[in-house]
């Protein structure tokens, strides 16, 4: 157990699955862990400790951190296992997350940029109803991957955590950040047009994701 990546506090350590956390303010967004229920829980009440920050992730980021609240908590016993699986998820509004649980042992980055790709239509889709729910821009589908690559150049619109495991990837949307000003600046150079084509070339055998 010890060459595998666990989350662990003063008291207890059970096996890391996932992991997304925002290294500036080392807040956890997702955590996925197994073992027995009670040390789960014991890293649970770490994770959601109002100002201490106890639990961290060995091999993964070994810098405490705490859960982004409110922290949504889903567990489950393994069949035919003391073990229990147990999710810590942050339930803000402007987190976006790819979970494919067959990638909680892959390491190799090439990879894992590989599977991540084959999710993006995913990720796309979400990205576009954020933006239509909660703020005032009308976006169309065809549009969203535009947007996205502007939005990831020289701005803080989209932040990208650092994600390990079983989570492939994860996003903080800045809702407060001025898409209007984009998208408007995106037509005016025609990158975007209200006649495009619904299409990503870019995106590889699109799956759904697992949360």
């Amino acid at each position: 157990m010890s060459n595998h990546p666990q989350f662990s506090n003063r008291h207890a350590s059970v096996y890391a699955l996932g992991l997304a956390v925002y290294p500036n303010t080392d807040t956890l967004y997702y955590g996925s862990m197994c073992g027995p229920a009670v040390s789960c829980k014991s890293i649970w009440a770490s994770i959601c400790a109002d100002k201490a920050k106890k639990a961290y992730v060995t091999n993964w980021h070994v810098i405490d951190f705490n859960g982004q609240a409110p922290i949504k908590t889903i567990n489950q016993t393994l069949p035919g296992s003391t073990f229990t699986h147990l999710i810590c998820l942050s339930r803000v509004d402007n987190l976006i997350l790819i979970i494919e649980p067959t990638a909680a042992g892959v390491t190799d980055d090439s990879q894992r940029w590989r599977l991540t790709e084959q999710r993006m239509a995913t990720v796309l889709a979400k990205f576009t109803a954020l933006l239509n729910q909660k703020t005032n821009v009308p976006v169309l589908p065809a549009w969203a991957s535009t947007i996205w690559r502007h939005a990831n150049l020289n701005t803080t619109a989209i932040t990208t955590l650092d994600t390990y495991g079983d989570c492939l990837g994860a996003w903080l949307i800045d809702l407060t950040f001025n898409w209007q000003t984009l998208v408007s600046e995106l037509l005016t150079s025609r990158l975007l047009t209200l006649t495009q084509v619904n299409k990503h070339s870019d995106i590889i055998n699109p799956e759904p994701e697992g949360i």
